[in-house]
């Protein structure tokens, strides 16, 4: 082939995602084993770092590729032996140096990519617990759901045990009176309900009289 038609190839100048890259090197790879059976492991590590630098650095990894492979060439061209398992670190900091590393959206670690962040788990977790809360009127326990402020009060709170919870996300304040210094059966307004319930007509006529 012409050398100018070579590098004239459109198919050259394309940038790959990683997705491509490694189905178009793991076809590199089993070419290059069939000759050089015990290259495997080299190319294999080369593929592994090209992760790494996908995963840090996102596409970035095809220009450290490009350089790579270049200096490769031209290292076998005048007769040097490349070992590609071995990361080359002055191409690695003139492409890479000083570019921000990806990070987690929701931990900023640099270790993962956010859909695989285990905090996004817990968080979608308790969004659907909310929702399903928030859609319900009785907890899993059948009691009534209020709400005061946009926040759930917690039921357990206003129990003759108490709310044992550490960190409980409910507002701990008296389902009657909405107070924050004594809980439902405390509650003053309340024992004036239920007196007001359970009081006879004939004790309202007798007061009456």
């Amino acid at each position: 082939m012409n050398n100018d038609a070579f590098k004239n190839d459109f198919r050259l100048k394309k940038r790959l995602t990683i997705e491509q890259f490694r189905s178009a090197f793991g076809k590199y790879k089993r070419v290059m084993c069939r000759k050089w059976p015990h290259r495997k492991n080299e190319l294999d590590e080369y593929e592994i770092d090209i992760g790494r630098i996908h995963a840090f650095y996102g596409e970035k990894f095809y220009d450290y590729h490009l350089a790579f492979s270049s200096k490769a060439a031209e290292a076998v061209r005048n007769g040097i032996p490349v070992n590609w398992a071995m990361r080359d670190t002055e191409n690695f900091q003139l492409i890479l140096g000083g570019t921000r590393a990806r990070q987690c959206q929701h931990c900023h670690s640099v270790l993962h990519e956010s859909e695989f962040c285990a905090n996004a788990l817990t968080q979608a977790v308790r969004s659907n617990r909310y929702a399903k809360t928030s859609g319900d009127s009785s907890d899993k326990f059948g009691r009534k759901i209020i709400m005061h402020k946009g926040t759930e009060i917690c039921n357990n709170f206003n129990n003759e045990k108490g709310c044992s919870r550490r960190g409980c996300p409910r507002l701990h304040i008296c389902l009657n009176c909405k107070s924050e210094s004594h809980k439902k059966i405390s509650c003053g307004q309340s024992q004036t309900d239920n007196t007001r319930k359970h009081t006879t007509p004939s004790t309202r006529s007798q007061k009456s009289e």
